[in-house]
């Protein structure tokens, strides 16, 4: 074991013990939660899929995401774990009950508030969406139900979010956000007046520096991921633009960034540009995550859902 640290993170190395996985293999959380150093430092399976989903933990060097990914033994992981942090506290009241845009026996999709986290992050006591979806359907259905959970959205970011209700869709529909044929359509409103009504954005992006404790991403001449933005005016004023957003990728912060650096900063999204005043106004970023559409994995048919453009958007673009 080696043990290293920067300011409060702390870094723990370990080794996946040979031996003890088996001939079929193990579960990366469960083979982690074997070692030494896992149980030196109390780390639970629960917090070790959190720092999986803050993206914490690589594996033989690369950032890997998934708890349930198979390892042999002999594996080198590397953990980064904020043990200082501070709860980042969000009343789950002010968000229930979630609205319900779809729902049958394969998938649900619920309309993600501005504000909530997709996902559990390392702070037990920060609400999310998955965690309040299951709550809000368990207590409906008077049992533990199941969600799968396939993509995600900034915590500022409203709108569509669809989950898997049995573990047998999974394949199905992971296929079709892995390989971009899930259509997404965003809208957003952005400073100033756009020189083009409709236009393509192409870039490679990765992370370029930090603000704060956030990562900033950004485009790259090489070692980055190719994203492709498709975007089209639908209103202006002399100050502020109402775009739709189509991407045929899914990179982290890809909109925002493709956005910003075109000149045109997502309104209040201070992270790319946007003056502190227009978050301090909204307590969130104008981007919304308007339509998905993904073919049923029951009936094969291409199903688009909505959700409504929230009524602020139209105030700063009537």
């Amino acid at each position: 074991m080696s043990l290293g640290s920067r300011g409060n993170v702390t870094k723990i190395t370990c080794r996946v013990p040979v031996g003890r996985i088996g001939q079929q293999g193990l579960r990366l959380d469960q083979a982690i939660a074997l070692t030494s150093e896992a149980q030196e430092h109390n780390l639970s399976r629960t917090l070790l899929r959190k720092l999986l989903n803050a993206g914490a933990v690589y594996l033989n060097g690369k950032r890997v995401r998934v708890a349930s990914r198979m390892v042999r033994g002999g594996e080198i992981i590397d953990i980064y774990w904020d043990k200082g942090k501070s709860p980042d506290k969000i009343d789950a009241g002010k968000f229930l009950p979630l609205r319900v845009l779809y729902e049958d026996e394969a998938i649900i999709c619920f309309d993600k508030p501005a504000g909530l986290p997709t996902q559990p992050t390392l702070d037990e006591a920060r609400a999310n969406l998955f965690e309040l979806a299951k709550k809000q359907l368990s207590a409906r259905e008077g049992r533990s139900v199941y969600l799968g959970l396939h993509h995600r959205l900034d915590r500022d970011t409203s709108g569509v979010i669809l989950f898997t209700r049995a573990d047998r869709y999974n394949a199905f529909i992971g296929e079709q956000f892995r390989s971009h044929k899930a259509a997404k359509l965003y809208v957003a409103v952005v400073h100033g007046k756009l020189p083009k009504t409709e236009g393509r954005l192409e870039s490679y992006l990765a992370p370029v520096d930090k603000k704060g404790k956030q990562n900033r991403f950004g485009s790259v001449r090489s070692g980055g991921k190719k994203a492709i933005t498709d975007y089209l005016v639908l209103a202006q004023t002399g100050r502020y633009s109402l775009v739709e957003v189509k991407i045929a990728t899914g990179r982290t912060h890809q909109i925002r960034v493709h956005l910003s650096e075109l000149g045109h900063p997502i309104v209040g999204d201070i992270l790319y540009g946007s003056p502190a005043e227009c978050y301090g106004k909204l307590g969130r970023h104008l981007l919304h995550a308007h339509a998905l559409s993904v073919v049923h994995p029951v009936t094969n048919n291409l199903i688009r859902v909505e959700s409504p453009v929230p009524p602020e958007f139209r105030q700063w673009v009537p």
